[in-house]
């Protein structure tokens, strides 16, 4: 991550003061947050498992311009995407997203495991709608989750709890799908079909 970009001219990212600790250095959090507004042009990138790497420099404080820039690399393991977090010039954060996938058989040592937890889709999908069904001729009801769109990769937008001020990204992945990255990137395994 030693690359320095090459103009400053990316989109600026919006502080906010609740975005700040007692020294009105931004919280290391937010750094994560002005990262994800760069998803949308990386595409491909991170709709299957991503590994992103972050690398602080200076502090970014309350009342300064930051601006998110980004550019594609391509490596003898494929394509990834360097991101800084500049002010005025002056690079303050940088960051690196790659494939997982592809990452993972240099990170796991001979004999090891790969464990990861992927949720039910029903549960934290922006698509899972809640259903009561009633049934007048007995009264009684029937409480559903569905979800739909399920094999459908999409990144979308959502509420993760009731009230949330703005919608987030959700990125819901068929376990195929992630399972069947692993695997094209040399991970032991065959190939699972949902």
């Amino acid at each position: 991550l030693t690359t320095l970009p090459e103009s400053d001219d990316g989109p600026v990212f919006a502080l906010r003061h609740a975005d700040t600790d007692r020294l009105d250095h931004v919280n290391n959090s937010i750094y994560l947050q002005a990262l994800r507004e760069v998803f949308p042009q990386a595409g491909s990138l991170v709709e299957n498992p991503y590994r992103l790497v972050i690398e602080y420099d200076k502090p970014i404080t309350y009342g300064e311009t930051v601006h998110i820039v980004s550019e594609w690399f391509d490596q003898d393991t494929g394509p990834g995407m360097l991101v800084w977090l500049t002010v005025d010039g002056d690079v303050r954060a940088r960051a690196s997203i790659t494939p997982l996938a592809r990452a993972l058989p240099g990170l796991i040592k001979p004999g090891g495991r790969f464990v990861f937890f992927v949720a039910h889709p029903v549960f934290g999908r922006a698509s899972a709608r809640r259903n009561i069904e009633d049934d007048h001729s007995t009264g009684t009801s029937r409480h559903t989750i569905t979800s739909w769109d399920y094999l459908d990769a999409t990144p979308d937008m959502g509420l993760s709890v009731r009230n949330q001020a703005e919608k987030q990204y959700f990125s819901d992945r068929p376990i195929g799908m992630l399972l069947n990255a692993c695997f094209e990137h040399g991970l032991p395994g065959g190939q699972i079909s949902n």
